[in-house]
């Protein structure tokens, strides 16, 4: 360890351009809150913990690594293009950045992965999608999600997460926001943005307060926007498609 803290500090004292630094993990991962760090470097496909890695490294968190569009025989190459999109627009909406790439066998045996060369899979269209979507909204700060992993219960560890919660002052205007569906939002500019995955809800009710706010339901796989409500206010229910891969999108008029 001592010669990668070596390496890191070498690097930062001899680059005039001050490029980003980090470390790629294999197993072990590097401590990412060291100075000369400036951003967790992740492989890994649990995106669900880019809040815990947010709050354990106080950096942003690139998991440049999730895995790969594909079908070849090692379990991290062989996604389906709508996994991969699920765990894009996951990692994103709980404040993180993802890393795209594609290992699909051709009779060249050659790997984009490894050789760059043409994209064949359907990932990298609904990608730029996604893209659209963030580079239109305002800045966005998720929702941390409660660790339901380290909760002691038997000395009211839920109740005491969800006090901490509650003093942070964000209003929960969905049902179970805390510790489902993933949410990026903006108080400044009442904007939301919710992402519901591998979950398909045919109606979901939202307490939007004060104000009127315009409703879209945005289908992440089929790259549509439909405007559902214009102006919305208070106690609103919506209704919602009951599939996957569903985004609602609410802005205040």
């Amino acid at each position: 360890m001592a010669d990668w803290d070596h390496y890191f500090q070498l690097v930062q004292q001899e680059d005039p351009y001050h490029h980003l630094r980090s470390v790629h993990n294999c197993g072990t991962f590097y401590d990412h809150t060291k100075p000369w760090v400036t951003h967790s470097s992740v492989q890994n496909g649990v995106i669900g913990r880019v809040p815990a890695w947010r709050t354990m490294y106080g950096k942003p968190v690139v998991i440049d690594e999730c895995g790969y569009e594909g079908n070849i025989q090692m379990s991290w190459g062989d996604l389906s293009a709508e996994e991969m999109v699920f765990r894009f627009w996951l990692g994103f909406t709980l404040g993180g950045y993802v890393g795209h790439g594609e290992t699909y066998l051709n009779p060249e045996e050659v790997l984009w992965w490894s050789k760059g060369g043409a994209l064949r899979g359907e990932s990298p269209a609904r990608i730029a999608f996604l893209r659209q979507v963030f580079e239109q909204a305002p800045d966005l700060t998720p929702i941390e999600k409660l660790d339901m992993e380290n909760l002691n219960l038997m000395d009211g560890g839920f109740q005491k997460l969800r006090a901490k919660f509650n003093d942070l002052g964000i209003p929960p205007i969905a049902a179970g926001g805390l510790s489902s569906e993933a949410c990026g939002y903006n108080l400044e500019q009442g904007y939301y943005l919710f992402y519901y995955g591998l979950h398909q809800p045919a109606a979901q009710m939202y307490n939007l307060g004060d104000g009127k706010y315009q409703v879209d339901v945005i289908d992440t796989w089929n790259m549509t926007v439909e405007t559902v409500l214009e102006q919305a206010t208070g106690e609103t229910r919506v209704p919602l498609p009951g599939r996957k891969y569903i985004a609602v999108r609410i802005q205040k008029v």
